[in-house]
């Protein structure tokens, strides 16, 4: 019912409760269930503490699902379940974060599954929990409090799973700034990258009423991987990075994110 269609951006709306002073947004991508290093209790960690606060939301950004293949760079053979098997505890891992899911994004490793079988694992889940999806990335306008007009403050996100072969820090983060070249936005996120990382800018855009600039502060966050350091990329010396997210923090009564890594 949610799926946007493909190759043409398109905004999706939410209208959060006008009491809230502040709402929270908790990305959650790379979980890679399946993956023999997938850190089961970091995940439950996030999930618990998204699910005990009535104003924390988060958004589900690709490769939540390992899904190795017998061509993949993942080893079937190692994995700790199929495919199938992956989907089912997928949802059952993530149900209590139903209500609070603003999308789905597919991840390159989902994208596997889709591009040999059609079949889209990533829209199953956004499925199963009745929220809009894009295999590509999603723009999402957020509405929420009440400001010092009286009207309910606005953001804008885009979301993408994201990519990017770099291992430098450098590298990684011009993977996530990268994001800012397809759409203006208040906040941008990618996973894929493995790493948590944070930053902010400004550009000044035309008011052409008034005959003057405004400047606008855009805020970037990366969401990190759910797996503990082995495998494939220590086998390719990737450096080992801290597992989770990252929790960014919009204000109901005045434009303003705060992110905490």
């Amino acid at each position: 019912m949610w799926k946007l269609h493909q190759g043409s951006m398109e905004i999706v709306s939410h209208e959060l409760p006008r009491d809230w002073s502040h709402f929270y947004l908790v990305p959650i991508s790379d979980t890679h269930i399946g993956d023999p290093h997938f850190d089961e209790d970091k995940l439950f960690g996030y999930v618990e503490w998204i699910a005990g606060r009535e104003n924390a939301l988060t958004f589900l950004n690709g490769d939540i699902l390992d899904m190795a293949t017998l061509d993949s760079i993942g080893d079937t053979y190692d994995a700790t379940m199929n495919p199938n098997e992956a989907i089912k505890y997928a949802k059952q891992l993530l149900e209590p974060l139903r209500g609070k899911i603003l999308g789905v994004t597919e991840g390159n490793h989902e994208r596997r599954v889709t591009k040999k079988t059609s079949i889209d694992t990533s829209e199953m889940l956004a499925d199963y929990f009745d929220v809009p999806y894009s295999s590509e990335g999603m723009y999402l306008r957020l509405r929420v409090g009440k400001g010092h007009n009286g009207k309910k403050v606005v953001y804008t996100l885009y979301l993408s799973h994201g990519i990017s072969s770099a291992r430098t820090a450098g590298g990684k983060l011009n993977a996530l700034l990268r994001l800012n070249s397809v759409c203006l936005a208040d906040f941008y996120s990618v996973g894929h990258i493995h790493k948590v990382i944070f930053d902010q800018d400004v550009i000044y855009t035309p008011d052409h009423q008034n005959g003057n600039l405004i400047p606008f502060r855009r805020t970037y966050a990366s969401s990190g991987a759910f797996l503990e350091y082995g495998g494939y990329g220590q086998r390719q010396l990737y450096p080992p990075n801290r597992t989770g997210t990252f929790r960014a923090r919009f204000d109901g009564k005045r434009k303003d994110i705060h992110v905490s890594i």
